[in-house]
This record gives structure tokens, sequence and C-alpha cells, in this order.
């Protein structure tokens, strides 16, 4: 049976290839950071490091073997995330209060021309957010 992939596409560039290879599945050894990898119930696929108050976007693409159009979900995502549903892209400036990591989870399904066929993936990535270098709070002296 074939598989309905969720892929993601980062602003920095991957190339998404014309065939629909499963992405690997990303484990806590691949990441220069913590993670609890029981969070999720669902296939970690990627991994990115982003700083506090920056602005971030991203791209999520999915890749159907059969040719079958498809729609891209959000299930969870952090406080603040822009989703656009039009373009498959979130957007995000985390805050301070955001350091640390957190989970996104994202769910793809085929629309097949019969709907009791339709298959449904859903897959999760990690955002590690750190604190910039120069964004701690001042300390006035009194």
């Amino acid at each position: 049976m074939k598989k309905l992939l969720l892929l993601l596409l980062f602003v920095t560039g991957y190339l998404i290839a014309a065939e629909c290879n499963a992405p690997m599945e990303i484990t806590p050894a691949m990441t220069p950071f913590a993670y609890d990898s029981n969070m999720v119930n669902a296939p970690i696929i990627s991994w990115m490091e982003i700083e506090a108050t920056g602005d971030y976007g991203s791209e999520m693409r999915a890749c159907d073997p059969d040719g079958d159009l498809f729609t891209i979900t959000p299930i969870s995502m952090p406080v603040g995330v822009v989703w656009d549903a039009n373009t498959n892209w979130w957007y995000w400036t985390p805050t301070i209060e955001q350091v640390g990591v957190h989970y996104f989870m994202f769910s793809a399904t085929d629309i097949p021309p019969d709907v009791n066929t339709a298959k449904t993936n859903i897959a999760a990535y990690l955002v590690n957010v750190k604190q910039r270098p120069n964004s701690a709070p001042w300390l006035l002296p009194f």
C-alpha cells in the first residue's frame, strides 16, 4: 500500500524530489538539543533552531504516490504561530518566554476519487527556540 507522505521544506531550502521518498525519522542523537521524543505520538521528521524575537516561516508539503490531491492541516502549534492554509506556510515570531523546544504536528490527507479510500499521515517536527545572544533583560543600577 502506498502511503501519503508529509514533508517539510524550510525557507533555508531543501529540494523536494519528484518521487515520494519517505523522510528520515529524527532521533534525539541527531539534534544539538535535548527533547522528549514521547511528547508526540507521530514520527518526528525534521527539526530547526531559531532565535527568540526573530521572524520565521516554513512551508509544509505532502507527496501522494497515487497523484491524488491532498490537504495539509495543523494539529498543534505553539501560541502565536500563524497558519496560512492557502499556501501551507506557517509564520512565527517566538517571544523570549517561548525559549525551549516546541513540537509542531501536521496531518496530510489525500482527496481520492473515492472518499472511502482516503489516507491520512501525521508527522511532527521540532523547533528549538534559543535566546538571542544580546536579548538578556537590561539590569539598571539603582
